[in-house]
C-alpha cells in the first residue's frame, strides 16, 4: 500500500499488478480490477470536462454499489474530492450537509434538489470515456479527498477534511490489522457518508481483494446472513449495533463459517459482543475492534479469538503505532496511572481540520481531543469508560450511560439494548430538573419474555443502585445514526411497549393504609403501591425518605423518626406504628444492614456524619452485603425521645455501650465517616484505655478540626459556589435569564426547607448542629497509643468536577499524624467526600475494607 502519491496513483498500482482479479461484486454488477479502472477512468474524464472548481467538492448521492464505487474512484483519479450522502439517510441532514459543502458538480442517481451542476451516473457512458485511459492526475498525500460529516449529536453536522494520507494510513493499519489478501473477499456494509465507509473500501481495493457492496437498508437486515454465506465473504466490518442485529437473525446452531477475520466499530465492545461473536463466527476466526474517531480514523487495536479468558472490562487494546495517546483530566493535566481522564491524540495524518473553518498547513504532528474517557492499565492498555458527554450525574453521583447499556446486553433474554435519559420537563423555563431517571430500551432476542422485575434484580447485582433503571420500554430494533452508532435522540419517538412492573400488589385494607400508600406513590413517582413493597426496592432514597415522613408528619400529624424506615420498609410496616402511636424512644440504636455474620467473623461498626443518621451507609452496605455485616450506631437525638449528646465524649460513651450491648467485648472494628472519624477516634482511645483491643480504626476521609484553616475554608466555599453556578448555567442551556431563574428557583427551595420545619426536619438539623458545635469544641489530649490497631485514613482523591484547590491548603494526613503515637495508613479513595460513599467509587472502599478486615481478623496485632 506504500505510495508517495495520492489514491487514484495507488490504486493505479494494483490495477497494473491485478488486471484480471475479481474488484467488485454487488447486486447492479461486477468489474474486475481492469474494469472498474477503465469506469473510473470514464468518470475522471467527464469531471475534467466539466471543470469543477478545485477547491469545490463533487457531490456523490447514490446507492453503495459499482457506479458509486466507480464514482469515488473517478473522482480521485481526477484529482478531485467529494462528499457522499448516505440516500437512506434523513433529506434535511442530507439538505443542510449539501448546503455546507458547497458543491461544484452533483453526481447523482435521480432527480434530487440539491445545489451544484447535475451530471448522470452513467456506467456505459464512462466504461465508453475509459476505454483508453489516462494516467491518474498526482496529487500529495495532504490533498482532500473527501469530506466526511460528523453525526451532530452535540449540534449541526460538521464536515471534517480527510487526507489522501489519512484515507490510506487507515486502510494500511486495517489490510495489517486484518490481514487482507488478494484472495480475501470483504464486506462494505457501512453508509458511503462515514470513514469507516472509505477505510472498508481502500483496505480491499489497494489489497487486490473483492469489495462486496450490501444495502442494509433495502436488502435488509434479515437476509443479510444468507448473502455472507453466498457470496462467499471472508472479512467482515460492521457497527457493533448491526453486528447484534446480524446475531439476533441467526438461528442457534448456524454459523458464518467462511468468515476468518471480523471488524466491530462505531460503539464500545463489551463481553456480550465478544460472546456473540464466538457462537456466529466459528474458530479460526479472530474479532477485532478499537477507538477510532471521524476526526482521527484508527487509534487503537484490540483482537480476540475463541481461546482468550474474558476480563471484566474489554480493553481498547494499544494505540496503533503512528499516534499517541494521552490521558488528561478536566484541567487539561495527564492524569496518574491507573485514573479516568480524556483522551487526547497527536499524530501525522490525522485530522487536518473542519470544512471551512480553516486547513492547517505542514504535515507536522497535529493534537485533537476525542471526547471519549478512558483509563490505562498497568501492562499499558486503554480500558474505555465511555464518552464524557455520556456521564451523567445522578444525585451527584456521576454515571456512564455506556456502562449500564453493557450490563443490559449480557442479561438473557436480551439481544441488544440502550439507555437514555428523557428530555425533563420544565428545562426549557430554566428549571433544575430533579435527578434523570435512565430509560432502558431493550430488543429480545425471542428466546424468552423480558420482565422489568427479572432485569431489575440482575442488574442491581452488576451495578450500583443508580445505575439501575427504573423504567424498561421493549422495542423492535435499535435506531441507527447516519455514522453507523446507536441514534439516542431518535430512541423517545420508537414504537414498543413498557415493561410494567410485575408485582404481587396486595391493596390497602383501611383508610390509614389507602392514604399511606398515596403518600408513597406521590414520593416515589409511583401510580400505585402494593402494602408489602419495601421503600427501597420501589427506588426510595435518603431524599425521598426525608420527603415522605415530612409528608407524614404534616397529613397525619404523627412525627415518626426517619430512622423507623429501614425496619418498617413498607406501607403495612409504617401503618402498624402509626396505629399504635409508636414509642419514640424504643427504636433499633443499632442497625444491621445484610445477614447475620457467622460465628467469628468480624462485625463492623460505622458511625454516621454530622447528620447522626444510617443513609449514608447504604450504598457501602450493599457492596458488602454478601462478605461482612455492617451495623450503624445510630446517634441520640434523631429517635425524638432525647436531645441530640453536645460532646464528642458523651457521644463516644454511649456508641459504645451500644455496639457493647451487640459484640460484648473485641477486638472492634470501627468505620467513621467525616465527623464520624473522629468520634470513632475516640471511642478507640477509650476502649484501649479500659484494655479492649481495636483491631481497626478506618476513618473515611475525616479531618482533625484544625487541619482545615479558616484561608482554606473559604478557598472551599468559593469553589464550590463555583462548581454549583457552572451546574446551574449548563443546565439552563448557557442563559442568561433561565439561569436566574433557576437560581432563585434553588434559593427558594431551600428557604422553605428552613421555615416551617417537620419534626422530623427539625431533628435532623438539630443532630447536626449539635454535632458541629461538638466537634468545633473538642480538644485533644496527649496523642493516642493505640497498641494493635490499625489506623486508616481513606482520603478523598478528588477528580474532575470536584473542588481541588483548597485540598491543596490541607495536610495530606488530614491533621491525624501528630494525634497518633503509631503509625497511619493513608489510602486514596476515588470520588470526592460524598461520592466515595456512593456508587460507582463505594466499589473502591468496599474492597479495601473488607481486605482490611479479613486481614485483621486473621491476624491480629
Amino acid at each position: 500500500m506504500e505510495t508517495l502519491g495520492g489514491l487514484g496513483e495507488a490504486f493505479a498500482e494494483i490495477v497494473a499488478r491485478h488486471p484480471d482479479r475479481p474488484a467488485v461484486r454487488a447486486a447492479e454488477g461486477s468489474a474486475t480490477y481492469g474494469e472498474l479502472d477503465r469506469l473510473a477512468a470514464g468518470c475522471s474524464r467527464i469531471l475534467l470536462e466539466a471543470a469543477p472548481p478545485p477547491d469545490q467538492p463533487v457531490l456523490l448521492i447514490a446507492d453503495p454499489g459499482l457506479t458509486l464505487i466507480a464514482a469515488m474512484l473517478g473522482v480521485w483519479r481526477a484529482g478531485r474530492f467529494f462528499v457522499a450522502l448516505d440516500p437512506a439517510a434523513p433529506a434535511e441532514r442530507n439538505a443542510r450537509i449539501a448546503a455546507d459543502s458547497d458543491p461544484g458538480i452533483v453526481l447523482s442517481d435521480a432527480e434530487r434538489d440539491l445545489p451544484g451542476i447535475r451530471l448522470p451516473l452513467n456506467l456505459d457512458g464512462w466504461r465508453e470515456a475509459g476505454a483508453h485511459p489516462e494516467p491518474p492526475v498526482a496529487v500529495d498525500r495532504r490533498a482532500i479527498a473527501a469530506l466526511t460529516y460528523t453525526s451532530g449529536s452535540t449540534g449541526r453536522p460538521k464536515g471534517v477534511i480527510q487526507t489522501h494520507g489519512a484515507v490510506m494510513r487507515n486502510a494500511a493499519l486495517n489490510q495489517a490489522l486484518l490481514g487482507v489478501e488478494p484472495a480475501d473477499r470483504c464486506t462494505l456494509l457501512y453508509p458511503p457518508s462515514v470513514n469507516p465507509a472509505l477505510r472498508d473500501l481502500a483496505t480491499a481495493l489497494l489489497s487486490g481483494a473483492e469489495l462486496l457492496p450490501y444495502l442494509v437498508t433495502q436488502q435488509g437486515i434479515d437476509e443479510l446472513c444468507a448473502w455472507l454465506t453466498s457470496s462467499g465473504a471472508t472479512v467482515y466490518a460492521s457497527g457493533v449495533t448491526l453486528f447484534r442485529q446480524l446475531a439476533a437473525t441467526i438461528p442457534l446452531g448456524a454459523s458464518l463459517g467462511t468468515i476468518r477475520r471480523v471488524r466491530l466499530g462505531g460503539e464500545a465492545v463489551g463481553r456480550r459482543e465478544i460472546e456473540l461473536f464466538r457462537r456466529v463466527f466459528p474458530k479460526p476466526a479472530r474479532l477485532f475492534f478499537g477507538l477510532g474517531t471521524t476526526e482521527t480514523g484508527t487509534l487503537t487495536n484490540c483482537g480476540y479469538g475463541h481461546d482468550e479468558p474474558l476480563p471484566e472490562r474489554v480493553p481498547l487494546g494499544r494505540e496503533a503505532a503512528d499516534v499517541e495517546l494521552s490521558l488528561l483530566d478536566a484541567a487539561g493535566h495527564p492524569v496518574a496511572p491507573g485514573e479516568a481522564g480524556e483522551i487526547e491524540v497527536s499524530g501525522a495524518d490525522l485530522v487536518a481540520g473542519y470544512w471551512r473553518e480553516g486547513n492547517p498547513a505542514g504535515d507536522g504532528r497535529r493534537r485533537f481531543s476525542t471526547g471519549d474517557l478512558a483509563r490505562r492499565s498497568a501492562d499499558g492498555t486503554l480500558e474505555y469508560l465511555g464518552r464524557a458527554g455520556d456521564r451523567i450525574k445522578i444525585r451527584g453521583l456521576r454515571i456512564d450511560l455506556a456502562e449500564i447499556e453493557r450490563a443490559l446486553a449480557e442479561l438473557p433474554g436480551v439481544a441488544d439494548a440502550a439507555v437514555a435519559l428523557p428530555e425533563p420537563p420544565g428545562a426549557e423555563d430554566g428549571n433544575v430538573p430533579a435527578d434523570p431517571q435512565p430509560i432502558a430500551y431493550l430488543v429480545a432476542d425471542g428466546g424468552r419474555p423480558l420482565l422489568r422485575a427479572e432485569l431489575r434484580h440482575a442488574l442491581a447485582e452488576r451495578l450500583p443502585q443508580p445505575m439501575v433503571p427504573k423504567h424498561f420500554r421493549q422495542v423492535e430494533r435499535l435506531p441507527m445514526t447516519a455514522n453507523g452508532k446507536l441514534d439516542r435522540r431518535s430512541l423517545a419517538g420508537l414504537p414498543g411497549r413498557e415493561l410494567a412492573a410485575e408485582r404481587t400488589l396486595t391493596y390497602p385494607r383501611d383508610p390509614i393504609e389507602t392514604r399511606l400508600a398515596a403518600l408513597w406513590c406521590e414520593v416515589l413517582g409511583q401510580e400505585v403501591v402494593g402494602i408489602d413493597e419495601s421503600f427501597f426496592d420501589l427506588g426510595g432514597d435518603s431524599r425521598a425518605a426525608v420527603g415522605l415522613f415530612t409528608q407524614i408528619e404534616r397529613r397525619f400529624g404523627a412525627a415518626l423518626p426517619l430512622a423507623l424506615l429501614f425496619t418498617a420498609q413498607t406501607v403495612r410496616g409504617l401503618a402498624d406504628h402509626l396505629r399504635d402511636g409508636v414509642r419514640r424512644d424504643a427504636l433499633l440504636p443499632v442497625l444491621s444492614f445484610g445477614r447475620e455474620g457467622a460465628a467469628g467473623q468480624p462485625l463492623l461498626f460505622c458511625i454516621p456524619a454530622v447528620d447522626g443518621y444510617a443513609f449514608v451507609y447504604r450504598p457501602l452496605s450493599a457492596e458488602l452485603l454478601d462478605d461482612l455485616p455492617l451495623l450503624v450506631l445510630q446517634f441520640p437525638g434523631l429517635d425524638g425521645g432525647r436531645a441530640p449528646l453536645a460532646t464528642v465524649e458523651e457521644l463516644a460513651a454511649t456508641l459504645i455501650e451500644r455496639m457493647r450491648a451487640v459484640q460484648p467485648s473485641g477486638p472492634y472494628h470501627l468505620l467513621g465517616h467525616s465527623y464520624g472519624g473522629l468520634v470513632a477516634y475516640e471511642m478507640a482511645r477509650s476502649l484501649v484505655a479500659r484494655g479492649e483491643q481495636v483491631a481497626l480504626l478506618a476513618m473515611c476521609d475525616s479531618h482533625t478540626p484544625d487541619a482545615v484553616s479558616l484561608a482554606a475554608r473559604w478557598v472551599r466555599d468559593v469553589e464550590l459556589l463555583a462548581l454549583a453556578a457552572r451546574r446551574i448555567w449548563r443546565t439552563s442551556g448557557r442563559r442568561l435569564p433561565a439561569a436566574a431563574r433557576a437560581l432563585t428557583h434553588l434559593i427558594q427551595r431551600a428557604a422553605r426547607r428552613r421555615i416551617g420545619n417537620t419534626l422530623v426536619e427539625h431533628e435532623i438539623h438539630e443532630v447536626r448542629r449539635v454535632s458541629m458545635a461538638a466537634r468545633s469544641r473538642f480538644r485533644f489530649g496527649p496523642p493516642a497509643h493505640l497498641p494493635g490497631t490499625r489506623v486508616v485514613l481513606m482520603r478523598a482523591a478528588l477528580g474532575p468536577g470536584s473542588a481541588r484547590l483548597w485540598s491543596r491548603l490541607v495536610p495530606r494526613d488530614n491533621g491525624w499524624a501528630r494525634r497518633l503515637v503509631g503509625p497511619l495508613e493513608i489510602i486514596d479513595v476515588p470520588g470526592d467526600h460524598i461520592q466515595m460513599l456512593n456508587p460507582p467509587h463505594v466499589a473502591s472502599l468496599a474492597a479495601l475494607l473488607k481486605g482490611a478486615l479479613v486481614a485483621g481478623h486473621r491476624d491480629p496485632v
